[in-house]
């Protein structure tokens, strides 16, 4: 069965989602919209930070089999995730602006995780 993940109000299946992305700026070190994003095609593998995001902000990783690696949801202050070049999709909703945290180095390696999600 396939997680379903919720973007501002309508719901989008996991599958559906490997299959779209939205269009990032900055050569892939930056996310400005809400949306689902095609890691390593939209945005590079790195450690992201918004700054103030809205007490609502949800975000997930999302694996080559559609799983969740990892969510973040709600919360005040500046969020820091950590994507890497083998998560397929992240998707972001309410955070504002990510971008790349160059200072950190690359984020490789593999990761693990399932479960679901809805925002």
């Amino acid at each position: 069965m396939r997680n379903s993940l919720w973007l501002t109000g309508f719901g989008v299946a996991a599958a559906a989602v490997l299959g779209t992305a939205g269009t990032a700026s900055a050569a892939g070190s930056v996310m400005d919209h809400d949306g689902p994003y095609t890691v390593n095609t939209d945005i590079s593998a790195g450690y992201y930070t918004t700054h103030n995001p809205a007490p609502d902000c949800q975000w997930v990783r999302l694996g080559a089999d559609g799983d969740i690696i990892e969510r973040g949801d709600g919360g005040n202050g500046n969020q820091t995730v950590r994507i890497t070049s083998q998560d397929t999709t992240f998707a972001t909703s309410h955070c504002g602006t990510w971008a790349i945290d160059g200072g950190r180095g690359p984020a490789t390696g593999p990761q693990t995780g399932t479960g679901s999600f809805g925002f």
